[in-house]
């Protein structure tokens, strides 16, 4: 890994679009908030409190961007947070848009974050 992320008391990586390769994202209470985009290349986020990564952010002028794209990459072990499921919905990768991730990545949970909390989750992780 080039480049490590941790013990943030915020957000790890955010930004409109975020793009991120060959890194380590982990133990921040979200690890990546992108308001469009986010592309992650062999990278891990692990250990957020919250979402692991989140993209893209309905900030109430709609759902726009890509959303989260995942290439040899791994969020998982995120949702850590006991307000996780109760008063939040947080999962391993979050978003208005259905999350595409391809062969090589990984993730454990999903949520659809335009829809209320306890929504229907996108049916591209493992534990979905």
């Amino acid at each position: 890994m080039d480049v490590t992320i941790s013990d943030s008391g915020f957000v790890g990586v955010e930004g409109g679009t975020v793009k991120i390769l060959d890194s380590l994202v982990e133990n921040n209470r979200w690890g990546v908030r992108a308001f469009r985009g986010a592309k992650l290349t062999n990278t891990v986020v692990a250990g957020s409190q919250e979402n692991g990564v989140e993209a893209p952010i309905d900030s109430g002028r709609g759902c726009a961007g890509p959303g989260a794209l995942l290439f040899a990459s791994s969020v998982t072990g995120n949702a850590t947070s006991p307000d996780c499921g109760v008063s939040k919905e947080c999962a391993d990768v979050r978003g208005c848009k259905r999350p595409r991730l391809d062969a090589a990545s990984a993730c454990e949970t999903s949520a659809n974050s335009s829809l209320p909390v306890s929504s229907p989750n996108w049916g591209v992780c493992s534990l979905d």
